[in-house]
């Protein structure tokens, strides 16, 4: 897989993670979403509200960029090479971020079904994470390393 074919990926798995920070979303993947949040204040619902769509609003913004400008951003050239960069640095934010602060042990991630199910969607976004902040990393870090 060329460069240009990754970044494309890398555009549609970002397109994916938005989909699924889309406020409501979350039922799917946290059945008492609702019930969980019913005890938040008001304007601490709104902001979590805000926070999402936020998130959703910048993974739509990296999606539609790797995907209109995947061959510019394989080329890791001027503009292009800085967007990768910040991109890249963000994905390793939120593998770190992942790993270090949803520890599992801390969350005591192992007793139930629904834990186990949590466990392994833990695991599975450190992999998607890793694999977005490499993916975006290699364009720049490539031709320094020839």
């Amino acid at each position: 897989m060329n460069m240009t074919h990754a970044i494309a990926a890398a555009g549609i798995l970002s397109l994916a993670l938005a989909a699924i920070h889309i406020p409501g979303i979350w039922q799917l993947v946290f059945p008492n979403w609702e019930k969980e949040t019913a005890g938040m204040s008001l304007v601490n619902r709104k902001a979590l509200t805000t926070v999402l769509i936020a998130l959703t609003l910048s993974l739509l913004i990296f999606a539609v960029t790797s995907l209109l400008y995947a061959e510019e951003m394989a080329r890791a050239e001027g503009l292009a090479a800085g967007i990768t960069i910040a991109y890249s640095l963000f994905w390793l934010w939120r593998a770190l971020w992942q790993m270090f602060y949803f520890v599992p042990s801390k969350l005591a991630l192992t007793r139930t079904g629904h834990d186990r199910r949590l466990l392994r969607l833990h695991y599975s976004l450190i992999v998607i994470f890793i694999a977005l902040f490499t993916t975006y990393l290699l364009p720049v870090a490539l031709p320094m390393m020839r």
